[in-house]
């Protein structure tokens, strides 16, 4: 199984929350596992744009949009399906939108809400955060009408925290070769590469592929293979980070008594 481009998170039905994984390296990774005659079928679960191998005899194809999509297609197959090597390389979204609304319907909500505290209590100040924190998560969901209207002055997205699927993978199907991706934004590589391991140790990956946004282009990517022995290497170039996750996958799913 491979996971490949970006989740979108929807606002209304016709916009929505994404962001820049083109799904290019997951494609590298797919065409690097089908050089190789051993691999018989590959699930390339991807984003609604993500790009796709460019031999398709072998992929089964799985768009999905949002990570509620993400979730149910990666259960579904590992319920179903034994798998021998697991490469999570989407950018899944940390957050979902969970509703929508504008300012001028946050303020009339607390003016109705305040209203019912008494600024003499000693607890006032609490009481009106809450008030504040309730008009935001109970407010009218203007996403419930299908299209926003463009007439609205501004919006205010509210979001919350998606279930990390990559804890899926261990708990459902223990036996797979798991490859996790760490990506972070210009950051020292020391704590890039702490980043990989620490994701590592608590998801139980075999390996993790941890590299940083200032090191990502259409041209070229570059970034540390990271191994359970706490050993890494450098890598350089797509076509080269694909190579090496492939032919480590194998080794590994071979050992493990993998066909």
């Amino acid at each position: 199984m491979i996971t490949a481009g970006g989740t979108t998170e929807q606002i209304d039905q016709v916009r929505g929350i994404t962001n820049q994984s083109t799904g290019s390296l997951g494609r590298a990774i797919a065409e690097a596992f089908l050089r190789r005659g051993e691999v018989r079928k590959i699930y390339y679960i991807c984003g609604k744009s993500a790009v796709l191998p460019q031999e398709l005899e072998r992929v089964e194809i799985l768009r999905i949009l949002n990570v509620e999509d993400l979730k149910n297609e990666v259960t579904r197959l590992l319920l179903e399906q034994r798998l021998d090597g697991v490469v999570h390389c989407m950018a899944v979204s940390d957050y979902a939108v969970f509703s929508v609304t504008s300012t001028a319907i946050v303020e009339e909500q607390m003016r109705r809400r305040l209203k019912e505290l008494c600024p003499s209590e000693p607890d006032y100040e609490q009481k009106a955060s809450a008030a504040a924190g309730a008009c935001l998560l109970h407010q009218n969901d203007l996403a419930k009408s299908g299209k926003i209207s463009s007439d609205m002055d501004d919006l205010v997205v509210v979001m919350k925290r998606t279930p990390k699927i990559i804890g899926l993978f261990q708990q459902l199907q223990p036996e797979a070769v798991l490859v996790g991706f760490k990506l972070l934004n210009r950051v020292p590589a020391e704590t890039l590469r702490k980043a990989g391991f620490d994701l590592m140790r608590k998801n139980s990956c075999d390996f993790v592929f941890a590299n940083d946004l200032a090191e990502v282009s259409p041209e070229d990517h570059k970034g540390y293979f990271l191994c359970r022995d706490l050993s890494w290497e450098r890598v350089s170039g797509r076509e080269n980070i694909a190579d090496l996750i492939a032919s480590q996958v194998l080794m590994e799913a071979k050992k493990r008594g993998g066909e």
